[in-house]
């Protein structure tokens, strides 16, 4: 998510009228970036390795699943992972998709190649889709997630209902990844189609 941003944000500068901006993404640049955001990820995964315990079946002795018990990294949880990245980042890639649509409806013609104005535009509809689709797939989840770690009930049938909602929104988010595949697989049949 946190690289669909950077690429919204890279198109909204390439689409500014201002020669400056412009110039502000590079290669380096982006390289810089990706180090960076690397780094903070494998950071931010690291407590998920120590702060899980595994829950036993005391009739089978098998782990049924592994679950967060620390009160202060499920707080973390909630406020790092789903308000941030799965709802924050969405939500400033739409923005950013947005405003990189409105850029590219208001450049003019002489500016640039009327051929290369079309497939700007092209590109700058694919990405404004996808970051719809993500935004729509991951928001389900990220609700029901939230609120299962916020209401802490050991109920069995509450855990029950908590865990089928769980996996059907999982599973629903999961069709932003199918979604992309296919974005990537058109923009490489249509880049094919144009060189």
């Amino acid at each position: 998510m946190t690289f669909l941003l950077l690429a919204a944000i890279d198109q909204y500068f390439l689409t500014c009228s201002s020669s400056y901006w412009q110039k502000w993404p590079n290669t380096k640049r982006a390289h810089c970036l990706a180090g960076v955001f690397i780094t903070i990820y494998i950071l931010h995964g690291i407590p998920y390795f120590i702060c899980r315990d595994h829950i036993i079946s005391p009739s089978t002795n098998k782990t049924i699943f592994c679950r967060i018990t620390n009160k202060k990294f499920i707080r973390y949880h909630a406020y790092s992972f789903f308000l941030i990245l799965a709802n924050l980042l969405p939500f400033l890639t739409a923005i950013f998709g947005l405003m990189t649509y409105r850029n590219v409806r208001r450049l003019t013609y002489g500016k640039i190649r009327v051929f290369r104005h079309e497939l700007d535009k092209q590109l700058t509809k694919m990405i404004l889709i996808e970051i719809l689709v993500c935004f729509c797939t991951f928001l389900p989840y990220s609700i029901q997630s939230i609120y299962g770690l916020i209401c802490q009930n050991n109920e069995r049938s509450f855990r029950a209902k908590m865990k089928l909602k769980n996996i059907l929104t999982l599973l629903f988010s999961n069709l932003s990844y199918a979604v992309r595949i296919l974005f990537i697989l058109f923009f490489l049949m249509f880049s094919f189609e144009i060189s």
